[in-house]
């Protein structure tokens, strides 16, 4: 496989974004519940878990690094 030449994150190929609005104060515990997961996003970490919700295969796309390769949790606050 050759390297990479071009900067920045891999393509993650043809995906649809949409806006979820939640309320700021939760948005701490999103961010440290993606971080604490091992994923690179937390647009990654919400994909994987909706499709699980949906009975949905994981994205392709999504790739966790390190021994973190396991199934994701909804991290609980506090």
């Amino acid at each position: 496989m050759e390297p990479r030449r071009k900067p920045g994150p891999r393509p993650k190929g043809v995906r649809k974004a949409f806006t979820v609005r939640t309320p700021p104060d939760h948005h701490r515990v999103y961010d440290d519940a993606y971080k604490q997961a091992g994923y690179d996003s937390l647009s990654d970490y919400v994909a994987v878990l909706l499709a699980e919700h949906h009975g949905l295969p994981k994205p392709d796309y999504v790739h966790r690094p390190g021994p973190l390769h396991q199934q994701p949790e909804l991290l609980k606050a506090g």
